[in-house]
């Protein structure tokens, strides 16, 4: 068991997530998620979350405290996620590796998410994240730990996919920043040079993107691929074991 607790900017709408699992292998539930200000838990409303969910936001607001469904006047004894309108509970699951948007207006914000690893066997390099083909759909690092754009891998079933099948895009300062899965990369001192590796390509001219993701950081990404997945380094793999 472990757990993130990213420090927020206050006021910015910004990219968060969930980097484990449940100990039973089940998704982190949105209610799981605990929004802090100063160190304890936050005010009524000062969290805002959003996510990607088909092809539109879906919206949670932090409420003290929720509202019982079947009585929307009726206080719940506890408080978590809740609808905009009436506060009543949120049911929302988040894999690892799931991510939000979230706006706080809480004084040094942060929110708080405990969990289990994905995979704990230090012999294995990698994890591999299925996705589905066509759809935009949420990812991330399944790992609490940074990742490089770089070290993530688009496969095709049991092979590495083939140019222009993956799109990527992540929430950066109010707007989307994007790249593609090119075969090869060419250079950025000499764009019709080849590199001798494939990877993420920014759109135009398919040079290497410099980006890291932060803990919890997450993207939307639609593979054009048949059996499409993601394989994320294991920060856990030993290679002396």
């Amino acid at each position: 068991m472990g757990y993130t607790q990213p420090s927020l900017t206050k006021g910015t709408l910004q990219n968060n997530g969930v980097c484990f699992m449940n100990t039973t292998g089940t998704d982190i539930d949105i209610q799981q998620i605990k929004a802090l200000s100063d160190g304890a838990e936050a005010g009524d409303g000062e969290f805002k979350m959003r996510w990607f969910n088909a092809g539109h936001y879906d919206y949670a607001t932090w409420s003290v405290p929720l509202y019982d469904p079947a009585d929307p006047e009726e206080e719940l004894d506890y408080n978590g996620w809740g609808d905009l309108d009436e506060m009543c509970p949120i049911t929302k699951t988040f894999p690892a590796g799931g991510w939000f948007l979230v706006q706080p207006t809480a004084n040094n914000p942060s929110l708080q998410v405990a969990g289990a690893l994905v995979t704990a066997d230090s012999t294995r390099p990698t994890y591999s994240v299925s996705l589905t083909k066509g759809a935009l759909q949420m990812c991330g690092n399944p790992f609490p730990t940074t990742c490089d754009i770089q070290s993530i891998v688009a496969r095709a079933g049991d092979a590495e996919a083939g140019d222009g099948e993956f799109k990527m895009r992540w929430f950066n300062a109010g707007h989307y920043d994007y790249a593609t899965w090119s075969v090869p990369l060419y250079d950025p001192e000499d764009p019709e040079e080849e590199l001798d590796y494939n990877g993420w390509g920014d759109l135009d001219e398919m040079c290497p993107i410099t980006k890291t993701f932060g803990v919890g950081e997450g993207f939307l990404v639609q593979p054009t691929a048949n059996t499409p997945s993601l394989v994320f380094p294991n920060p856990l793999y030993s290679a002396g074991e």
